[in-house]
Formats: C-alpha cells, sequence, structure tokens
C-alpha cells in the first residue's frame, strides 16, 4: 500500500516560491503605501515620508517578484528554507510596525512612546531567544530530530513538528506571556487617556486601533522570527562550521521508495 511521504511540501515547495513570496510582498507594500498615504492626508507625515514608503513599497513588490522566478524549485539546505520564510515574515512585520510608528507620529508624547515599545520588544525578543536555546537544550532536540549520515545531517521527521517543539508549548516558558498583557494594558491606557477629539480634524482613534493591533502582531511575527532564525539558521550554521556536513531536507523520492517497498 502506498503511503504519502512526510516531506513533499517542505522539500519541493513551488507554492512558497511562486505564489507566497509575491503575495505576501504585494500585501505588504500596499497596505505600507495605503497605510502612508492615509496619514499623509490627515497631514500625519511630510510627502517626503511618503515618497520614501512609494519607494520602499515598490522595491519590496518588485523584489519579491523577481526572487519568485530566481528561487530555486526546491529547497534541500534547511538554512535556504529559513531564509525563504524568514524574508516574507520580515514583510508582515515591516507593514505591522508601520501602523505602529504612524500613531506614534501622530501623538504629542511619541517619541517616549517610541522608547518604551523598544525597550519593551527588546526585553521581550531576549526571552523569546533564551526560551528556545533552553527548551532545544533540555529536549536534545537536535540529536533527536537529525539524522548523521556520512556526509551530511538530515531531518527526521516534518519539519512542522520540529519547530512545535520549541515554539507550541512557548507559553509555558514566557511567565504570563507577559508581552501581550504589557500591549493590552498599554494600549487601554492610551485609549482612556486620549482626548481623540482634541485631535481633530485628525481621527486619532483609526489610527490608536491600528496601532495598537500592529503592535500585537508585530510581537507575534517577531517572535516567530527570532526562534526561527535560532533553530533554522544559527543552530544549524553552527553545526556545519563545526561538522563540515550539511544539514538538509530527506528526498521526498527515497521515502517514496521506501513507503512502496
Amino acid at each position: 500500500m502506498n503511503k504519502t511521504p512526510p516531506f513533499p511540501m517542505y522539500h519541493d515547495i513551488p507554492w512558497v516560491l511562486r505564489f507566497g513570496i509575491p503575495t505576501i510582498g504585494i500585501i505588504s507594500g500596499f497596505m505600507s503605501l495605503i497605510i502612508m498615504g492615509l496619514s499623509f492626508s490627515d497631514n500625519i507625515i511630510s510627502i517626503e515620508h511618503l515618497k520614501l514608503t512609494l519607494w520602499i513599497s515598490g522595491t519590496i513588490v518588485t523584489g519579491s517578484i523577481i526572487l519568485s522566478y530566481l528561487a530555486p524549485k526546491q529547497i534541500i539546505r534547511i538554512r535556504h528554507f529559513y531564509l525563504l520564510v524568514g524574508l516574507m515574515t520580515s514583510m508582515v512585520l515591516a507593514t505591522c510596525l508601520i501602523c505602529s510608528i504612524i500613531y506614534f507620529l501622530a501623538k504629542k508624547d511619541g517619541f517616549f512612546l517610541t522608547v518604551i515599545t523598544i525597550i519593551g520588544f527588546s526585553v521581550w525578543l531576549i526571552q523569546i531567544y533564551l526560551a528556545a536555546v533552553k527548551r532545544v537544550k533540555n529536549k536534545r532536540l537536535i540529536e533527536k530530530n537529525y539524522i548523521e549520515k556520512e556526509n551530511i545531517f538530515e531531518l527526521k521527521r516534518p519539519i512542522n513538528e520540529f519547530n512545535g517543539d520549541v515554539t507550541l508549548n512557548l507559553s509555558q516558558q514566557i511567565t504570563t506571556n507577559w508581552i501581550y498583557t504589557f500591549i493590552a494594558i498599554g494600549s487601554f491606557y492610551e485609549f482612556i487617556s486620549t482626548d481623540f477629539k482634541s485631535y481633530l480634524p485628525i481621527d486619532l482613534f483609526k489610527y490608536w486601533f491600528i496601532g495598537s493591533l500592529g503592535l500585537v502582531l508585530s510581537a507575534y511575527a517577531a517572535a516567530r522570527l527570532v526562534q526561527g532564525f535560532y533553530l533554522w539558521f544559527y543552530i544549524i550554521w553552527k553545526l556545519e562550521r563545526k561538522t563540515g556536513k550539511k544539514f538538509l531536507f530527506p528526498d521526498p523520492a527515497q521515502h517514496q521508495i521506501n513507503a512502496i517497498n
């Protein structure tokens, strides 16, 4: 009886290379432009900021389309897989951060809010990184999830299961998930303490709402980016330099042969 090989969507993933990259790039680019255009119409930013955003958005959209056609049809090395996924996550993160920055620019105490946010994010990401390091070491995830062969290390189970061992139980490692609590309390305080009418004709409420949502999404995207960097790039890069062996996805054709036999 034929069985579906467990790795095809991670070894041969044209949907990421041909569809995911340009789609996320286009959405991120145009969302950034729409938000900046909206804030320009309310006189929050200058024409120079709008021109800069237009240039950045155009670069993201054009670059993502070009990359989708230049990238290889198959991803064999694990580091290369993370670079592509990390690039897409960075696009989403940049758009979410722009949402929050616009709100900071509209506030009189925007500089103070920016400093507090940077400090909070820095502490949050350091905690995320250290939690991932601790879990990988305690669970010996590298030894349990890779098969060492003559010239390579081969992943022996689907990458989402390996990634889940670090990320899905993260709430147990981060006490009370305090960053989301911090953002929620901070957003609520901003809401009740801001006299939105005093900012008329600017409707600051819409920027507060978009900025608060952007902060939460930014925290989530940044956490995934940091976890992925440690798990799928830094460790792999370090061990490849130490052993001289590449970390690869399994060959799906070989798994298909084993399943038939």
